[in-house]
Order: C-alpha cells, then structure tokens, then sequence
C-alpha cells in the first residue's frame, strides 16, 4: 500500500503519455523543458507534432542541413532543435488566458509569459544589456521576442496596460463607448484606429455609415484605399455622422472642446453637425439654427427656414484656424525650406506625417553634406542606415549620424537645444560650443572638442613662438644700429662709449 500510495515519477511513464502532457504546455514552457535534462531534450524536439506548434520551426521542404552548423548527437538526422532563434520574430508569448483571472491580476501578473522570458533569458545584474553583445527580450507590446539591437536603451517601454488585453477583450470596451467617443478613439493611435475601423458592429452604429460597398461616394471610395485597414472597410469620419447621429448634451461639450478648441463657451458652442467644411454655430438654447427656437415645432422650424432661404437670408458660418496637416504637401514643403537641419531632424522625430514628408523631400537635405540620396557604387551596404517601412524604397531617413562633422550649428539656441536633447549619455552626442560641430561625446574634453583643444594649444605655442622671434629680431637690430654708429664715430676719429650705444656690459 505504501508504494501503490506513492507518486510516479514523472521519467517512468510511457513515452506515449509524456508526449500527451507535453501536449498541454505552452511554447515558451516546451522551449524550457529542453534546457532542463536530456530526456525532455529528446521527447521534445524529437516529437514533430510538438516543435511543429512553432511558427518559425522549418518545415519539411526548409530541413536543408547547414554545412556551416555543428549537428547534435542528440537528435537524429534531419531534425532541428528547439531554440530562442526559432521563437523570436515569429511566436507571441501569451499563453495565460485572461478568463482564468482578473483583469487587474492579469495586466500586473509577473507570471506572464513575456515576464518570465525576459526573467530567464534576459538581461540582468550578472549580465548588463551594456555588456552584452547580444541576448533577447520579449516586447511587453507585441509579445514578439526580439534581439537587443531591434530595442533602444530602454528595454522595457511603459506600455498601457489596456493594450495588453485581448482583442476580443478591447473590442468589448469599446461596444460600451458612444458614437463620438469612437470617433476620438480612432485618432489616438494607430491600435485604436485598426481596432475600431475593422470592425463591422462598431462602425455601422453610426447611421450615416455607409453598408453597401455600392453606395460608396467618390469620398468614400478614396477612403476605401487606405493601407490600414482590411479590404472593403473606411474609417469612421465626421461627414459621415453629418446629420444622421444625434450627440448628447455632454458630447456637443467635448466635441466643442475638440473640434473648436480655445473658443469660450459663452460665445457660443461650436459643433460640426452639417456636411461641410465649416462649422455652424451654435447658441444655448437654440438648435442649428437661429430660427429653431423652443416654442415652435419642428413643421413650423421647416416652414420659417424655406421662406428664409427664399428670402435670400443666409444662416450664418465661421471658420475655424486651419490646421497644419490639413495644408496642401507643397506648402508644407515650403514651410520646412525655412527650417535647419537640426529643426528638421527633430521634426522628423514629432509625428509620423512629419517623418515622411521631410524624408521623401530629397531637396532639403541638400545642405546636409553627410547626407546621400542614393548609396553610392561599391559602398559599404552595413554602414548605410537601415530603409524604414514608412518609406519608399531607396530613401534613406535623416539621422544624427549624417549630421556628424559636417553641420555647424546656430550659435546660442541651437546648440543648447541640442545638447539638452541629445547630450544626454543614452545618446552620446554633444554639439562643440567652438566649432559648433555635431561629434560623439568621446571626443570631447573640458569645455570644447579634442579638435579645438588642440587648435587653440597650437596657436598659443604660435603665438609663443612669435614672440620670441620678435624679442630676437629687436635685440638683433639694435646690434645692428650701435655697430653702424660705432664704425661711423671711428671714421670721425674719435670712439663712442659701449652705454651711450645701448649695448651695456654685453
């Protein structure tokens, strides 16, 4: 009875039934069992419907073996151990379902898969990201399991915990926000924006949303060809919700607030209700209209805005402060001719629309000479910076590293600016207050770069050298003059004193 009452070891079931249990482990678990012992090694990665559950994992038509790779005694021939290179870029880490827990303990769990990767495989005090020259970090975004160099310094971004649920979780919340706060939400960010677009029963809420791909207008149909969305979706925009969703009294609040912002509300309250441009304003008390009072219906409001319109009487618009994206690409190209290479540097890192318009306008970095349209023949392909997916291809992104020895920058402003921004040591750049030049920071010595140091050490040593050279040319000259006036009092017959000649005792 004692040994019937004894747990099984683990190692003497039968394959078959290890296997099944492997079965119910997630990936990153499987990938942990292999580093435990040999046995797990072997039932593992020699059990394809297993290693198989990995994206990256190559399959039958990819097992080409690398003359290059030392192959394990371990496995048989053709098989390809599990490792964190078959993980990485391919497989996301989330393997703890959020209806087993609370939605607090879930975001805040140490226990989640991302947080136990980066745990075990890591940076940590014993091995600095600093000293590494490459390790693996899972991205507590995209869950995805990257290299060092795809990460800045830091490795671990604040990301909102709301962005670490689910989809289905996400899509939940947002069925509970109104018409308008939708609208918002799709201008914060590009998740929100595909979230909330991509979703049939969220964006059909608003009555003016067009169903039928074939009563699309010609608007809609441009609308229809943006990048980010699936197919046959448009986003959600504020003609659509023109005269078809009807906002309450909190929602005309914050759109005036958004839409309008800096007009006070006793002046009245800005909303965009009419398919147009303009905004029509509104009045406590009032409808869209001055004639569109309490007392009247809505027959007599109809009848009194015909005769008006009859009439010639016109109800009254005003424009708001056009925004700077709402520019056409040309003016704002001319905009950015006015501006520096570093003010153009810095733009580029405000927003995504800044970003690509300054780097696909190749005429403004003529002035930067460290920057090259086109790699050059024969080049170094490593040392040119890597194309951006924002970009078309061939065009290289403006960085500081084309600024490097070649731009000097404005005195005063300029240079402050800089170096409070990118003089920081995560950067390790700092702008000469001498030279006025972009350097890494290790060139740099007390006050000024390395290379003005030694300039201002050769002229002083210049300088030294001057006067000493003139200190011997005046003593040497008045050697000159009391020799002539000597010979000149002999000739005379009668001879100077050496003091009346200036030449003292020498």
């Amino acid at each position: 009875m004692a040994a019937a009452d004894k747990a099984t070891p683990f190692f003497t079931l039968p394959l078959e039934m290890r296997i099944e249990i492997f079965s119910h482990c997630s990936l990153l678990n499987l990938l942990i069992l292999t580093h435990t012992c040999r046995t797990f090694y072997t039932d593992i990665n020699c059990t394809r419907r297993l290693v198989k559950r990995f994206s990256g994992y190559p399959r039958e038509t990819q097992t080409v073996p690398d003359p290059n790779t030392k192959r394990l005694t371990m496995l048989p021939n053709g098989l390809v151990p599990l490792t964190i290179r078959i993980i990485a870029m391919n497989d996301n880490l989330v393997g703890t379902s959020i209806y087993d827990y609370d939605l607090h303990d879930f975001v805040n769990s140490p226990e989640n898969e991302n947080n136990l990767f980066n745990r075990v495989y890591g940076p940590h005090e014993r091995r600095p990201i600093e000293h590494s020259q490459q390790g693996w970090w899972c991205c507590n975004g995209c869950f995805l399991v990257k290299g060092f160099d795809e990460y800045g310094r830091d490795l671990d971004p604040d990301v909102p915990p709301f962005f670490t649920l689910p989809l289905e979780l996400r899509l939940e919340v947002y069925s509970h926000c109104s018409i308008l706060s939708l609208l918002i939400l799709t201008h914060t960010c590009l998740t929100i924006y595909t979230d909330i677009n991509s979703t049939r029963r969220l964006v059909q809420r608003s009555k003016g949303y067009p169903k039928d791909p074939e009563s699309w207008s010609s608007a809609e149909a441009r609308l229809a060809g943006c990048q980010l969305l699936p197919p046959g979706f448009i986003p959600l925009t504020i003609p659509m919700m023109a005269d078809s969703d009807t906002l309450c009294l909190r929602s005309i609040s914050s759109i005036a607030s958004t839409v309008a912002p800096g007009r006070s509300q006793s002046g009245g309250v800005a909303a965009v209700v009419k398919q147009s441009v303009k905004e029509r304003l509104w009045k406590p008390g009032t409808g869209c209209c001055e004639n569109a009072t309490k007392g009247r219906t809505k027959k007599q409001r109809r009848v009194e805005e015909a005769a008006g319109a009859r009439n010639g009487r016109e109800i009254s618009f005003t424009l708001g402060p056009t925004p700077f994206y709402s520019l056409p690409l040309e003016i704002r190209l001319e905009i950015y001719g006015y501006f520096s290479p570093l003010s153009l540097l810095i733009l580029t890192h405000t927003c995504r629309t800044m970003y690509v318009d300054i780097n696909c306008a190749r005429r403004l970095f003529i002035r930067p000479k460290g920057y090259r349209t086109n790699p050059q023949p024969g080049s170094n392909t490593e040392e040119q910076p890597p194309s951006h997916p924002m970009l078309p291809a061939g065009v290289t992104p403006l960085t500081i590293r084309m600024l490097d020895h070649h731009i000097k920058l404005a005195l005063g402003s300029e240079i402050e600016l800089f170096n409070s921004v990118f003089g920081r040591p995560k950067y390790s750049w700092r702008c000469c207050s001498v030279c006025r030049v972009i350097k890494r920071r290790w060139h740099f010595g007390i006050g000024s770069c390395a290379k003005c140091i030694n300039r201002r050490i050769t002229q002083r040593d210049l300088t030294r050298n001057i006067d000493m050279w003139t200190d011997y040319d005046d003593r040497r000259r008045a050697r000159q003059a009391a020799r002539a006036a000597r010979a000149a009092a002999a000739q005379q017959g009668h001879a100077l004193p050496t003091s009346v000649l200036g030449l003292g005792s020498g």
